[in-house]
């Protein structure tokens, strides 16, 4: 994903919690092709329903998205947000140690991959 996104040949023309297209610039002319905004605040629509494996998806979905366009601070705020509703998601705190540190928040990533040791 990143590497679509930094190669000016490719446009990001749809997003929801699972899916990235990626278009040619040669064939974006068409009218219904839109370039997404990957830092709009509407980027990905509410998520309202209840705890499950759906909800789950769309949140890992979410996260990886953020991460491979190198957003991490809506990444660690989502995911946050994903491992309070989950505390016992697996890999959930190894992922939010590796956001924190992406963040610059070293001495907190640290401090869980101290308590994970």
């Amino acid at each position: 994903l990143r590497w679509l996104h930094l190669n000016s040949n490719w446009i990001l023309a749809y997003l929801d919690d699972t899916t990235a297209v990626y278009v040619h610039r040669e064939r974006s002319g068409l009218p219904w092709i839109r370039e997404v905004d990957i830092d709009a605040p509407d980027l990905f629509p509410p998520l309202d329903q209840p705890n499950g494996a759906s909800d789950l998806v769309r949140r890992f979905g979410r996260t990886q998205f953020y991460m491979a366009m190198r957003r991490f601070e809506p990444a660690l705020e989502f995911w946050e947000e994903t491992i309070a509703r989950y505390p016992d998601l697996p890999q959930g705190a190894i992922i939010h140690a590796s956001l924190l540190q992406s963040n610059g928040l070293h001495a907190a990533a640290e401090a869980i991959l101290r308590r994970l040791l």
